[in-house]
């Protein structure tokens, strides 16, 4: 399930269109957040919004369905009165881009599956706002998270919570594109979205990433167990871990190493 607070973080930072102000060049008329009426299908249309809207709402915006540019810009106002609820626009993302937006993530980030699910949810708003292009100077933050990724990746994924501080600190450095005033609103989401994978640092807050130590009867450390995501990776080479009569300890105290 997609964390509450990163889709009441995604929705802080989006605007909510209304039928009636039209956003000017190739759009058509857009509703709730980012739902192009230009370039959807009636059957779309009406498949995503039905019940959300009234029967007759649902008619006056099927007229303008596949109409974009100066046609959109005539239409909208004639809208003005159809008021979009923000509950109803918040149903469609998730049900619309959600899903999206979770594909686009994992080929931009492959390997991403090995963070827990507060910290994926923060990464889905960020390429929510940003895409998920890698190429260009503006975009160096975007292929050192990548790169973050795939060594913790290739660690069986050993050592999330220090990869998701380390991406909170790649994030917060976009904020280097962002003018001070001009893009105050996104450098505050950004901080949101750092403050997000900080929080799933921490194992009391996240979801995923259970971490196990197999312990044989002299306290030793035979093998371990991660579980992240939908995936179980089990470590280990000594008979205590393979046949399963280990000792499982989640891994909430001190490695056995720093113990007095």
């Amino acid at each position: 399930m997609f964390p509450t607070k990163a889709l009441e973080l995604i929705f802080r930072y989006e605007t909510l269109h209304q039928p009636g102000l039209w956003p000017g060049g190739i759009h058509g008329i857009v509703i709730g957040f980012d739902y192009d009426l230009g370039y959807v299908t009636p059957q779309k249309f009406v498949r995503d919004w039905n019940g959300l809207l009234s029967p007759c709402e649902i008619a006056r915006l099927l007229a303008v369905v596949g109409i974009h540019g100066t046609a959109a810009a005539e239409a909208a106002p004639m809208l003005r009165d159809i008021e979009i609820p923000i509950e109803a626009a918040q149903v469609v993302w998730v049900l619309t881009e959600l899903t999206r937006l979770e594909q686009e993530l994992t080929a931009a980030f492959p390997g991403v599956e090995c963070l827990p699910d507060l910290a994926r949810a923060a990464l889905v708003s960020l390429i929510d706002s940003r895409g998920t292009r890698m190429d260009g100077e503006r975009r160096g933050e975007m292929r050192e998270i990548r790169d973050e990724i795939e060594k913790l990746r290739k660690q069986s994924a050993f050592g999330w919570g220090t990869t998701c501080r380390i991406i909170a600190h790649l994030i917060r450095c976009m904020k280097r594109l962002y003018a001070p005033l001009g893009g105050l609103k996104t450098r505050e989401r950004r901080d949101a979205e750092a403050e997000l994978l900080e929080s799933a640092a921490k194992p009391e807050n996240s979801q995923q990433g259970a971490l196990i130590e197999y312990r044989d009867e002299a306290g030793f450390v035979v093998g371990y167990e991660v579980i992240t995501g939908n995936r179980c990776y089990r470590m280990g080479c000594l008979p205590g871990f393979q046949d399963g009569k280990g000792q499982r300890i989640p891994l909430e105290a001190p490695p056995l190493s720093s113990r007095s």
